[in-house]
């Protein structure tokens, strides 16, 4: 299986923080051993898909806090959620707190576009409570 990553090219893209080029690897159980370390977390992640048209995210998540391989299993878990050739990226995260405002700012921004499906705005992390979303407030 392919797991070798394909480079992107954004312009102006406000959830990048600055980055012009992102690598994005196919969604596959030896993609991901070969290109996530074990334990990362927290982290980001954004599932996607190439067309003509570039790269339309269609799931933003994060992983906080797990008992296993962290990002490298959340991913795992995706391979039967998506059907056709997806492709994944992530980043780490300085803390919990900044994987959630990440993820917010991935969810307002990629569902702007329409192509996201994720239904719920990304919840809050259990470690605090008092933690609301930078984009919207909730």
């Amino acid at each position: 299986m392919e797991t070798q990553p394909t480079i992107i090219e954004f312009k102006d893209c406000p959830y990048l923080d600055g980055e012009k080029k992102v690598e994005v690897y196919p969604l596959n159980k030896d993609s991901i051993e070969e290109n996530i370390p074990d334990g990362i977390q927290p982290a980001n992640y954004r599932i996607g898909r190439l067309s003509n048209l570039g790269y339309s995210v269609i799931y933003v998540g994060r992983v906080d806090n797990r008992q296993d391989r962290g990002l490298k299993d959340r991913m795992i878990e995706h391979l039967d959620d998506f059907e056709g050739d997806c492709y994944f990226e992530w980043n780490e995260s300085a803390s919990i707190l900044d994987a959630y405002k990440k993820e917010c700012k991935d969810y307002h921004y990629w569902s702007s576009f329409g192509t996201l499906e994720n239904s719920i705005h990304p919840r809050k992390p259990n470690s605090s409570i008092f933690t609301i979303c930078p984009i919207c407030g909730q």
